[in-house]
């Protein structure tokens, strides 16, 4: 016995939804997240530097580290819900 219109209705309006719902989490889904360079140095894990990018890129982290160690710094102190965080600033 056929199923009446109606049931087939909603059917597909139930199918649609769950499309359509899917079609709007995709991106979060598949959402890439790139762990390496909390773990790994970035200088010898790329194998696509060349040995001048590496050395000029050594040299701009040694100037940045320099600057942050020479310039004025501060500690911001958040306090959310009772639990505070500090976390320091680096003033320019």
């Amino acid at each position: 016995m056929p199923m009446p219109v109606s049931d087939r209705q909603d059917e597909a309006y139930e199918l649609k939804d769950r499309l359509v719902e899917y079609d709007r989490d995709s991106a979060s889904r598949t959402k890439v997240i790139d762990d390496q360079n909390d773990y790994y140095d970035i200088l010898q894990a790329n194998a696509w530097l060349s040995d001048e990018e590496r050395q000029d890129m050594a040299s701009r982290m040694r100037m940045l580290e320099a600057e942050q160690e020479t310039s004025s710094s501060m500690v911001v102190t958040f306090d959310v819900f009772g639990r505070r965080s500090a976390a320091p600033c680096i003033v320019v």
